[in-house]
């Protein structure tokens, strides 16, 4: 993960549960490791981030570069038809004494989020932005990438991908 915050979390939680997890902040642009392994997953549309389709291909690249020839690769994004189509352009929420404020766009074939965090009288603004990336677009990273995709579905149950589905989840082996 690149939020050293989140990072932290992560290991406070792993070790109350007694768990001992290799936890790194790094850019997926960059290798981790030189081991090799059978598998490799990118979940929960941790991906699409950069704003350039050459970035994105490093990203890929460099996620796969420990795969084993025939390893296998998984893939879980978001479907842009579905994000369109169900955009929420602004939503507001309180959690306790906390005001939540977002509001969504889309532009330049992102989606992109403004999030306010308003606490009395101090406020935190975040921005996120993720390219609405289709299967063709990942077919074509994928085949540069060296890489064949098996099946595609649309939810974590196995359901076809449809443009309501709700994810779009690749699966996919290293050719060489």
């Amino acid at each position: 993960d690149l939020s050293a915050r989140s990072i932290q979390q992560a290991i406070t939680r792993a070790e109350e549960a007694g768990l001992t997890i290799d936890f790194r902040r790094a850019d997926m642009r960059i290798p981790l490791t030189d081991k090799i392994f059978d598998g490799v997953l990118n979940l929960f549309t941790a991906f699409g981030y950069f704003e350039s389709m050459e970035d994105n291909q490093i990203a890929i690249d460099s996620m796969i570069s420990p795969l084993k020839a025939g390893g296998f690769f998984v893939q879980d994004f978001l479907n842009a038809d579905k994000v369109i189509s169900d955009l929420v352009p602004q939503d507001y929420r309180e959690i306790g004494n906390a005001h939540v404020s977002q509001k969504r766009w889309i532009e330049n074939n992102r989606i992109r989020k403004e999030i306010v965090f308003s606490y009395g009288d101090q406020s935190h603004t975040f921005n996120e932005s993720v390219a609405l990336l289709r299967q063709e677009d990942f077919e074509e990273m994928y085949k540069k990438a060296g890489l064949e995709i098996t099946h595609i579905v649309g939810s974590y149950l196995g359901e076809p991908l449809t443009p309501a589905s709700n994810r779009m989840i690749l699966f996919s082996k290293k050719l060489a």
